[in-house]
Formats: C-alpha cells, structure tokens, sequence
C-alpha cells in the first residue's frame, strides 16, 4: 500500500511540472500551407515526464483534422487524454500520462496536431503550460493560395520550350 501511494505521490508532482515544450514540423517548409492541403505540426518535449498542456488554435483559416494525436512517445500506455473544450473554440487540454514505470513517456515527438487550410489567411498555434496562461511555444502558419492550373500547365509549357531549344 505504501508503494502505491508513493508511486501515486511521485507521478502527481510530475504531471504538474512543466515540461519543455517546442513545436516541430513534419512536413518540410510546412510554415506555409498551400490552400486545401494538410500539414501536420508535433509537439516536442525534451523530457521524459508525465505533464499536462494546453494547446490553442486561432484564426480561420484552417481546420482541424481531429483532435490533436498522440505518438508513441506521448502515448506508450494509452493513458493520455486530449479533452477538447467547445465553449472555447480551438482550446486543447492534453494530459500526457504513463501510470507504468516499465513503459515510460520518453522525450521526443508526443503531440501530433493537422491543420488543413481552408481559406487563405494565418492560423496561431499556441502551447501552453498547464495553468492554461504561461505561453511556452507559438508558431503562425500562413494558408496560400493554390496556383491556378492554367498558370501550371503555361509554366510547364515554357519548361518544354527551352528545353526543347537546347
């Protein structure tokens, strides 16, 4: 009994420390999203430890693909949540938890969030500590127009002509 409730008392001081949180691509040069397309943004901790965030997405420019997911590193057990609050649109809770010493939460890539551009515009993706106020990463992704396919097939066009000069 005593083991359990030092277990419980360890994991509970762990889970309300902030953990080093940074935000990190998947898809290369993904700051910029083309019109109707996805890219997916993770959250990154340096840490191996049991902590809770908040993660805000402002602007409407683009929708979110599900809730934010969980990788293997932010998930080893299945005990992590992600609650999402609809009063408050775009807010995220997320506890990142693992109750089994043997199958630990590692550092790495925990959090994956996808954004799909819908309208050209700038969406703010906000990490928070767990008081929901503390600030700890912001990324602003830009939503691009899509090309017009009659300007691709001109500038595939003029590609043909000059290597056809040559």
């Amino acid at each position: 009994m005593k083991k359990v409730l030092v277990l419980m008392l360890v994991l509970g001081i762990a889970s309300g420390a902030n953990a080093a949180l940074s935000i990190t691509t998947q898809d290369s040069g993904a700051f910029e999203i083309v019109k109707d397309t996805t890219a997916t943004f993770n959250i990154a901790n340096s840490e191996g430890t049991n902590y809770t965030t908040w993660i805000e997405l402002v602007g409407d420019a683009a929708s979110y693909s599900g809730d934010p997911t969980f990788t293997a590193a932010g998930n080893p057990n299945g005990d992590s949540v992600v609650n999402y609050y609809p009063d408050y649109a775009g807010w995220y809770e997320i506890n990142v938890t693992s109750f089994n010493p043997d199958n630990p939460i590692v550092a790495g890539d925990q959090i994956a969030v996808a954004l799909l551009g819908q309208t050209v515009g700038t969406v703010t993706l906000n990490v928070y500590a767990s008081d929901g106020a503390t600030l700890l990463a912001t990324q602003d992704i830009q939503v691009i127009p899509v090309p017009e396919p009659l300007t691709i097939a001109l500038m595939g066009l003029g590609g043909l002509f000059l290597r056809r000069r040559k």
